[in-house]
């Protein structure tokens, strides 16, 4: 392996996950964003070699220069802007010709709520339905999967829990387009389960070569050979 920079922009205080692959010797480098200073504090005391900022990724992945060889995605599921959607296509600037886009994306929202109701009702108060059905909505348009009416919530569920159940495997391959349209194609792509709500999904990065330079390229080519060749013509005639 060669030596890494890694860049979490949701690293909250590193436990999650940060710690898990920070002191690993192929990271040279971890750059972690978290908006609450409370987890920041706590991320860089976790990892005192990481280069914690405090900031609103959301805001900030707009500045990113191609400096990173790995960016891992792991956002707090309950927010707005809606989970990582909104990283995108800017997150892409960060990465470097050969890289690695790690994104942490959730299958089943409605296990994940039922899981967590409580908590969330508690944090979100009587807004928790218009949130869910502002969440699904947010998660069928990125995914372009078919969009959910207000009708279904009650005639499938008999109440509001969220219900765009996407099957990671069928998420990976909007990443992928989304990588192309930055310049990216994908040479390697897999998904890891992560729980049974939750999963990983891989994929190993590297730089296209704009239509011009390849054009520019080829016609250098081929003046190189016709070159070639007029002199390997006039030579045999002399």
């Amino acid at each position: 392996m060669r030596q890494l920079a890694v860049f979490e922009p949701f690293a909250g205080d590193g436990l999650t996950q940060a710690v898990s692959y920070a002191y690993i010797s192929w990271v040279e480098r971890l750059v972690g964003w978290e908006i609450d200073p409370l987890k920041a504090a706590v991320l860089k005391k976790v990892i005192p070699a990481a280069d914690v900022k405090v900031c609103d990724a959301f805001k900030e992945v707009h500045k990113l220069a191609p400096t990173f060889d790995v960016i891992l995605i792991d956002n707090n599921i309950v927010q707005v802007p809606f989970e990582h959607f909104d990283l995108f296509p800017a997150i892409f600037k960060g990465l470097k010709d050969e890289s690695f886009l790690i994104i942490s994306v959730c299958q089943s929202p409605g296990s994940y709520y039922v899981d967590r109701e409580a908590r969330i009702r508690a944090f979100l108060g009587s807004r928790v339905e218009d949130w869910i059905k502002d969440w699904d909505r947010a998660r069928t348009k990125f995914y372009a999967w078919p969009d959910i009416h207000d009708a279904q919530y009650n005639s499938l569920t008999g109440r509001i829990i969220p219900m765009s159940e996407i099957p990671a495997y069928d998420m990976a391959p909007v990443y992928m387009e989304k990588a192309i349209k930055a310049g990216f194609f994908t040479a390697y792509q897999t998904v890891m389960r992560r729980s049974k709500q939750m999963s990983y999904i891989v994929l190993e990065l590297k730089r296209t070569t704009p239509r011009q330079e390849l054009e520019k390229k080829t016609k250098d080519k081929i003046e190189r050979q016709n070159a070639e060749k007029t002199k390997n013509k006039t030579d045999k005639q002399r």
